[in-house]
């Protein structure tokens, strides 16, 4: 079928299936006629057609392509010889729109938009860019550790914050915010577009080798992008070695989805380092996140939802050999609106004086033992827990912040059956570097299909030899 077929089809549909964040509209424009283009183009030829041929132009004496508001071509590639500029929200595909009709879906779905970035490749972004792979389209970054792929701002150098936006990753998989029949469309966080679907195996593409510093601008009042931002993405998505450094706001954040993670790098993030929602069901392995002194908020904020606590599917990812090392200014880990976590072989430690572990709500609560578990942990900590008289009830729905020392309430709180959480004087070893010494941990199981590797060893490095973010992340920054 023809293009202006298939758009005829489309328009003429009459069933319209609305979905979470949607309404019936009055509006008869179909998706394909909000799109800026309907027909997706190959990149062929010199550094000059790469640029032109997707929309780009050539400026700076034909060393930069300046990428336009949407890329439509598919299985294209980006030339590492040139510099690519972002002069606003550049988008990947047409996915951002609101899927109003089962045809709008079916139409992503058959015409799919891709876009490939080699090693060594640099990707400049002004203040008010990002770049946003829509649901349907892949972006596949592949960088090795020799050359990484960089996303910075223009300026010459790799430090700061709030020069440029980030990177927003949107997914067909699942989310509880969506309904549970018919179409999904969240609109996602800083105005970015409709992400949600039903399917948490999509695939996004692949990030790998990555470093994405500098960003974090505000797009409206106290409204900043993170570094990344996944949004439903599902664990068809490849992400392994990726390093976010002084975003002004959450290094990674996940809403939805069920893409895993492995081998992150945070550094100097001034919000959340890791920041998760609405039932993300994937995994974290191998990550070194510190943050900067004085600068920082938690160094994982963890929630399901706030408006209904108890939504399914609940956010329970795996995190499994992880170092994370606050600054002190907030709580190292934050748990409440009734999220679960399964937390294997990590450690957390404080630079200067604050707490490991703060849980909220009766929700949040209830998971500790079967949605909330801690295996091998090391909570290393001025103080343990939060206390005073906005502590968090217990499992058993009592208060035990006021008389209960610290240690007792983290304790009853996060011990699960299986756990052996180690604080104060249960210590045994030492960060080296940032390799924990001492005892020896379990090998972290499966669970809920997130696969994580076998190792006996806590934390993120198997020893101090074992220098996996080295040769690719920005100097300095550790």
């Amino acid at each position: 079928m023809t293009n202006k077929k298939l758009l005829a089809a489309i328009v003429s549909a009459s069933a319209i299936l609305t979905g979470c964040g949607s309404s019936s509209s009055s509006d008869s424009s179909s998706f394909l006629e909000k799109s800026v283009e309907s027909t997706p183009r190959s990149i062929v030829g010199s550094p000059v057609d790469h640029c032109s041929e997707f929309g780009g132009d050539l400026i700076d004496n034909d060393q930069v392509c300046a990428l336009p508001g949407r890329i439509t071509a598919s299985g294209g590639s980006l030339d590492a010889s040139l510099t690519y500029r972002l002069y606003g929200v550049t988008l990947l595909g047409y996915g951002d729109n609101k899927l109003e009709k089962s045809a709008d879906l079916q139409w992503l779905l058959d015409n799919p938009v891709s876009l490939d970035i080699p090693a060594g490749t640099t990707i400049e972004g002004k203040a008010g860019s990002a770049l946003v792979v829509t649901r349907g389209a892949k972006l596949n970054a592949m960088g090795t550790a020799a050359a990484p792929i960089i996303f910075e701002s223009e300026d010459d150098n790799l430090n700061g914050s709030s020069e440029w936006g980030g990177i927003v990753v949107q997914g067909f998989g699942i989310s509880n915010k969506c309904p549970d029949t018919g179409i999904c469309n969240v609109l996602g966080e800083g105005g970015v577009g409709y992400y949600g679907g039903d399917n948490n195996l999509d695939s996004s593409g692949t990030l790998n080798y990555v470093v994405v510093t500098e960003g974090g601008y505000e797009v409206s009042v106290d409204n900043e992008l993170n570094g990344v931002s996944f949004m439903a993405v599902g664990s068809g998505t490849t992400v392994d070695y990726l390093q976010v450094n002084e975003n002004s706001d959450d290094g990674v954040e996940f809403w939805g989805g069920a893409v895993v993670v492995k081998h992150l790098v945070l550094t100097a993030n001034q919000d959340d380092s890791i920041d998760w929602d609405n039932g993300w069901v994937g995994g974290i392995q191998y990550a070194l996140v510190t943050q900067e002194a004085g600068k920082g908020d938690h160094l994982f904020e963890t929630d399901n939802d706030g408006n209904s606590m108890n939504s399914t599917p609940r956010s329970m990812p795996t995190i499994a050999n992880v170092t994370a090392i606050s600054s002190g200014k907030d709580t190292g880990i934050k748990h409440r609106e009734g999220t679960g976590a399964m937390f294997y072989n990590v450690v957390v430690t404080e630079a200067s004086a604050a707490r490991c572990v703060d849980i909220d709500d009766q929700a949040t609560s209830d998971q500790i033992d079967t949605g909330l578990v801690y295996t091998n942990v090391v909570l290393d900590c001025s103080t343990l827990s939060k206390t005073g008289s906005d502590c968090s009830l217990d499992k058993d729905g009592v208060n035990v912040c006021n008389g209960e020392d610290n240690k007792e309430f983290a304790e009853d709180l996060l011990a699960s059956q299986v756990s052996k959480l180690l604080t104060g004087a249960d210590i045994k070893g030492a960060l080296n570097g940032y390799a924990w010494t001492g005892e020896d941990a379990i090998t972290a199981p499966v669970i809920d299909n997130v696969k994580v590797n076998a190792n006996t060893y806590f934390g993120a490095m198997e020893d101090a030899n074992d220098k996996w973010f080295e040769g690719w992340t920005v100097n300095g920054s550790l």
